[in-house]
Formats: structure tokens, sequence, C-alpha cells
């Protein structure tokens, strides 16, 4: 008895120091040590508004044509003060944590689940804080400090801004999937261009909340050391996913898929800051790409104003590969460079995705074009809502390169240092004109006009779209019968779109309507389906209903074409 005691008790201590060390992982990993940083003047900086230009010791931020603007000079720390304290005068700040919640409650609705999910994530990316350079800590470290938090419960402030800078990594490497992934970019120099001027332009889709959308920033940041830039993304934000810098060097991030995935690397949005902050050609660029340990695959579509040289650095972790190009180059969301043939997951999205199918658009686009390429040029490329070969699409057909998603749409003419940022919805909305190296050398905002706004927003359409949208969504809740009228009266509002047009067909089976299923399902297969699994799934049906006839079954057409384009773009 004496024995079974001493046992149980040895059992029981060791269950002790198993549940505190557990506990002082867990503790480490979701409150990581911040930085120590000493005194610094921003802190008792005074807050100075002037209609919608408020100022914050060297820093300021306003409002332009319905876009937030900031402007941020300093050290590391006064840079993400500035960041997280202007954007709060806003309420930027809380309204993405918000939108962020909501989504982890829409795919994560269980709190238990949520609570261990967090954890575990924390515990697998315990290594990232390590990751990061010291300059890139105290920069979060300052947005942490600036902004009022009122979202603390959610876990300390300083480790939960850092990791929200690796949401990028973690959520692709989670959930990666071909139908997450729908950036669009490219680039044009030379001949190509009205003016001999390189351009760069990008739709960067992000689907997190209207609140990166409606709520984007376009930073202009000039540090104390390293060149000044401009940054389009959202507040409280040290990495970048859009921007140009000083230098001329311009560079947009699209995510990819590959077989390599890692858990100990640094953010690709870091990656791409130190692009803007440090790089004055497209070599020096891959250089700090090929020096950088990375969670995930990603592309960069890189171009230099002075040169015009330009490339598409495809990297994954423990892989780069450098995919040159002129007088073009383009990019979607899979790897061209002949390093990666025998990956498979990029196999996997060529063939299961849109990426295919909107990069031969863009070829179509670009390379079939009537005459060189201007500013508006480049932006009625990136409003192109066609397929391959110029067959409609259903408005928000998402094979096609303006699905009506992106969080932002910009172009650069990397010559001119300028920018012009699509005003929401999406693509829709005037494209604003900034100059860069005026506002370094000025240290305020010219308005320099904007592109007018897509005439679908006067025609009422994208609020058409809108409310199709939240039908197709009130249908999946509803019976057959009762989702067959809700869909049909969707499909009144935007003819032929995609998911509308699927979910018809399978409400009409289970409603038992055979012919009405029949004829959406071929309705959809003709409309080119954006997604392998939906063509498969439906012409499976066709099948199953007796059809002898099944059209463009399996692979679409436009999809099988696209192929891959050579590596020069």
């Amino acid at each position: 008895m004496r024995r079974l005691f001493r046992k149980l008790a040895f059992t029981g201590l060791g269950l002790v120091v198993l549940a505190l060390n557990v506990d002082a992982l867990l503790t480490q990993a979701i409150n990581p040590a911040a930085p120590e940083v000493g005194p610094r003047a921003i802190r008792d900086a005074e807050l100075v508004t002037q209609g919608d230009l408020r100022r914050l010791g060297p820093c300021w931020w306003t409002n332009h044509r319905g876009e937030h603007v900031l402007y941020a000079e300093g050290d590391p720390y006064t840079l993400g003060f500035c960041a997280g304290a202007l954007a709060d005068t806003d309420q930027v700040l809380d309204r993405q944590e918000l939108a962020l919640t909501s989504a982890l409650d829409t795919f994560v609705p269980l709190k238990p689940v949520q609570f261990l999910l967090i954890r575990t994530l924390a515990v697998v990316y315990r290594r990232l804080p390590r990751r990061l350079f010291e300059a890139e800590r105290e920069e979060i470290l300052g947005i942490s400090e600036g902004r009022v938090d009122r979202w603390d419960y959610l876990g300390p402030t300083y480790g939960r801004v850092l990791y929200y800078h690796a949401l990028h990594d973690i959520s692709q490497a989670m959930i990666d999937n071909p139908i997450l992934a729908a950036c669009t970019a490219f680039a044009v120099t030379g001949t190509v261009t009205a003016d001999g001027h390189t351009l760069l332009g990008r739709n960067f889709d992000f689907e997190a909340g209207r609140v990166f959308d409606e709520d984007k920033v376009v930073a202009f940041v000039r540090p104390d050391v390293g060149l000044p830039f401009v940054s389009v993304s959202w507040g409280g934000m040290a990495g970048a996913v859009t921007g140009m810098n000083a230098a001329g060097i311009g560079v947009v991030l699209n995510a990819a898929g590959s077989d390599r995935l890692a858990t100990d690397g640094r953010p690709t949005t870091l990656v791409l800051r130190d692009i803007l902050q440090l790089a004055t050609s497209v070599e020096e660029a891959a250089q700090i790409v090929r020096a950088a340990d990375v969670l995930v695959p990603d592309l960069f579509t890189v171009a230099d104003g002075k040169t015009g040289e330009m490339a598409v650095i495809e990297l994954a972790p423990e892989k780069v590969a450098v995919r040159r190009g002129g007088p073009t180059v383009l990019t979607t969301n899979h790897f061209l460079h002949p390093d990666f043939a025998d990956d498979e997951e990029n196999a996997k999205r060529i063939l299961s995705g849109t990426t295919a199918t909107r990069l031969a658009r863009l070829a179509e686009r670009v390379h079939g074009r009537e005459g060189p390429l201007d500013v508006p040029g480049v932006v009625s490329v990136l409003r192109d809502r066609l397929r391959p070969g110029g067959k409609p699409a259903g408005l928000g057909h998402r094979g096609t390169i303006d699905a009506l998603i992106a969080a932002h749409s910009v172009v650069f003419d990397l010559t001119a240092r300028r920018l012009w940022v699509a005003r929401a919805p999406h693509t829709l909305g005037e494209y604003a004109a900034y100059d860069l190296g005026e506002v370094m050398a000025q240290g305020s905002l010219q308005d320099h006009g904007a592109l007018p706004p897509d005439p679908l927003l006067a025609e009422g359409a994208y609020e058409r779209l809108q409310r199709t949208l939240a039908l197709e969504d009130e249908a999946r809740h509803q019976e057959p019968t009762q989702a067959v009228r809700t869909l049909e009266e969707a499909l009144a509002l935007t003819p032929d779109h995609p998911p509308a047009l699927l979910g018809l067909a399978e409400a009409c089976e289970a409603a038992g309507a055979p012919d009405c299923a029949r004829d959406h399902y071929r309705r959809f297969l003709r409309q080119g389906p954006p997604y392998l699994d939906q063509a498969e799934r439906a012409a499976a049906r066709l099948r199953a209903l007796g059809s002898a006839r099944v059209e463009h079954a399996g692979r679409s057409p436009d999809q099988a074409a696209a192929g891959v384009i050579a590596p020069g773009g």
C-alpha cells in the first residue's frame, strides 16, 4: 500500500510539473517579452486636431478623397506609436479587430475550440518573436502602446499585435486553399507604356472584412534608417503588402501554394517592408528575399522605375527562384519558374483554382493590347471582369481579374514616383493620385485629382451584387422550395452569378424538380466554373440526373487553355 501511495504521489507531482511547464510555455508564447525602449518624446506629444488633419509630434493623419492617409517619421518606436495612436483617432483598429474576431466566430463558432486553437497556434509559432529584428519589435511595441486597447481580453496587446503581423502566414498555412488566393499583379515598361515609364498595377484580394477595404491606409513613412516609402495596407501595420520607395522600387505581395511550409521563419509582410526600406534595385530586393527564412510560399512582383528592370521573386521556405521579366511581367497565385515544376501543391493550385484563368486573361489584356498602356489603361486591366477570350462572366465571377473582392487596388508610376489608389468599394471608386516625392519634400499632401469611378457604381450593379450575395447566404439556411425562390430572386438581380446558379441547381434537385436542376447545372457549366471541384460536382449531378450531354465537364476550357506563360511574362 505504501508503495502504491508513493507511485501516486510521484505521478501527481509529475503531472503538476508538466502542467506548470505547459502553462509557462503558453504564457511565454502568448505574451512574448516586449523590448526595452526607454523614454520617448512621442509619448508626451500633444495630439492637435485641425479639421480632418491630426498631428502628433512629427506625424500626421488625414482623410483624402475618402481614404485614410498617414505620414510618419522617426525611429522605429515613434513610427509605430504614431501609426497606432493616429489610426485610433478614427477607431480604425477597433473596427479591424471586430472584423477579425467576427471572422474567427464564423470559421470557429465554439468558444472553447477558439481558446484551444489560439493557444495551440501560439505554441506552434512560439519562435516567431525571436525571428523579428529589434527595430521591428520596437515599432510593434510603439503600435501597441500608441493605441487605446479595448480588446485586451483577447490577449496582451504587444503579443497580439505582434502575431497579427504573421496573420497572412499563419492563416495561409492553416487553411491554404486555391479558393482563398486571388490577387493579380503586373508590371510594364519601355515600348509597352505610353511614355516609357515603368508601371506596376495590382489588386490585393483580401476578404477578412469590409473594413480592410473601406478603412485602407495610404502610409507615407520616413524611417530614421533607410529609404522613405509609401505603403498601402491597413491601420497599425509595420509590415507591407503593396508599396513603392523613393528609389523607384515598387513591390507587391501575392499568395502562392507549395509543398514547403514552416513553423519557424519571418512573416513575408516584414520581408516586403525590408525591400521598401532598403532596396535600390531589383537585385537588392532579390538578395533581401534570399536572406530571409520565411514561413509560407509567396510571390513578390518587383520593378525598378529607374531602369525598367522587373522580376517576380518566387519563394517558399528554403527555396527562392527569380523569374525575370521585361518589358512585361505577370503574376497571379502560382509559381512559373522551372525550379517549382515538381511542386505538387503548386500544380494543384493551377488545376483547381482561378489563378491560371486570371493569368490567361491578364496575358490577353497586356500582350494583346491595341496600343501602349498608360495609367488609365492599367486601371482598365485591373477592372477587367471577363473570362479568357473576352467571354462574359456573371458579376463577381472568381475566375476574373476583378471579382470585386479587392481590399485595395493600386497603380504605381515608378518612374514618376506617383501612385493611384482606388477608393472603396474595391476597384469601383475613383483612383486618388499621390506623389511620394512631393509628400516627402514638403511634409504635406496636395490634391492631384483622381481617375473617375467605374460606371457600375452609378448603374447600381454593385448594390445589386451585394443583395445577391445576401440572398445566397439566406438560401443556405432555407428548405429547398424556399431556397429556389430566393436564388431565383438573386439571379434576377445579378444574372449568371456562379454561386447562385450552382445553388439554384442543387436546390431544384433537392426540391424534386429535375428539369430545373439540369437546366441550371448546364448554365453553371457554360459559365466556366471558377473551381474544379464545383465543375466536377455539377457534371456528376447532371450524369446522375440522366443527362446524356454534359458540357464543360471537369476542367473548364478557360482554365485548361491558360497553361503556363513563359518566364519572360
